[in-house]
């Protein structure tokens, strides 16, 4: 505000003038002091709200820039601890090693954990910390360099999860591939299973004493067939693939169990096989060796009852040039049949002599 100070003390020169013309009397010096001091009052009051007009705006820029250092100050606290979070959300990634598809991911990621540790912590914006006492220049300039600390915060936040993000897609790929792996080996385990189990079915038909292990056999191919076919979702995860592998590895063990019980019944059946034929042979052999004994021995006659006897002893030889006699049991027992069959019968006696009945 400028204020015309020659124009307050001095009076219109034009009415100065004039005064003497018109009878007017002249100003007296007290009155002229008078103007001086109120015109010397009204410049200090205007010059006393000018500074104080200056000093408002000034102190308004510093409060302005007080309040933009605390603002960017906790801004860079939160970015800060941003990257804080994806750090520890990261842990443990850099230790996947060569389980990964790509082995680039882990070094983009340790590059970006690197990087971070360049970031300092955010300034203290507490009512005694240092920065408060700065000049009003320094202050703003000081929120200008936090801003570009802000930028870089958040610039490595970004950058530690976008490369942990590629390390765990690539992981998964790893674990996709794998699970992929188990479930077409375990697929090859369960249809080799299959396989051996209906060629078991066929040859032990009929050669088992009870049919139960094969009927279970049955069902369980069966079984494993559904669960070999079984169909996955459009984009199977490789917890799901993990988890039909398990599922097609359970069936494959319970059918080795299953031909197992299988082939324990053949082996019981053809034990029983071989001890019958083992019995057959036994008495065949016994049978022939009568048969031989017999026809070695001398034939008699008995009158009395009409039957042909065979000696195979030599106390029962016919003496003293007598003929028709038989040669009876020498204990007096009966006849007793030594070996019964359809075709061929032997007879003998407790004294060890043979014929054929």
């Amino acid at each position: 505000m400028a204020v015309d100070i020659a124009h307050v003390v001095q009076p219109d020169a034009d009415a100065a003038n004039s005064a003497p013309d018109e009878g007017n009397t002249p100003v007296s010096p007290k009155r002229r002091m008078r103007r001086v001091l109120i015109a010397a009052v009204i410049v200090a009051v205007v010059a006393c709200a000018g500074v104080g007009t200056v000093i408002a705006i000034q102190n308004a820029q510093r409060r302005e820039a007080i309040t933009a250092y605390e603002g960017v100050s906790a801004e860079l606290a939160e970015r800060i601890a941003a990257v804080d979070e994806a750090t520890d959300d990261a842990a443990g990634l850099l230790d996947l090693g060569g389980q990964v598809t790509d082995p680039g991911t882990l070094k983009s990621l340790s590059a970006a954990l690197t990087a971070s540790e360049a970031i300092t912590p955010a300034p203290d914006t507490s009512p005694n910390a240092a920065w408060r006492q700065w000049a009003t220049e320094k202050i703003t300039a000081g929120a200008a360099g936090l801003e570009d600390r802000v930028n870089t915060a958040r610039g490595a936040a970004a950058a530690i999860t976008e490369a942990a993000t590629a390390v765990r897609e690539s992981h998964q790929s790893w674990q996709l591939d794998r699970a992929t792996a188990a479930l077409q080996a375990a697929r090859e385990q369960l249809n080799a299973g299959i396989t051996e189990g209906e060629a078991l079915l066929i040859s032990s038909d009929g050669k088992v004493l009870d049919n139960t292990p094969r009927q279970s056999l049955r069902d369980l191919i069966d079984r494993a067939a559904a669960a070999r076919d079984q169909e996955l979702s459009e984009n199977p995860t490789a917890d799901e693939l993990n988890a039909l592998a398990t599922n097609l590895g359970a069936r494959t063990t319970e059918l080795a169990t299953a031909r197992q019980a299988v082939t324990d019944a053949q082996a019981a059946w053809q034990t029983e096989q071989d001890r019958v034929a083992a019995e057959a042979a036994a008495a065949s052999a016994r049978s022939n060796t009568a048969g031989s004994s017999g026809r070695n021995g001398k034939k008699t006659t008995s009158g009395d009852a009409g039957t042909t006897r065979r000696n195979n002893s030599s106390s029962g030889s016919q003496t003293g040039g007598t003929t028709g006699t038989t040669n009876q049991p020498q204990d007096n027992r009966s006849w007793e049949d030594m070996f019964g069959g359809s075709s061929n019968a032997v007879c003998g006696d407790t004294s060890g002599q043979s014929w054929d009945c």
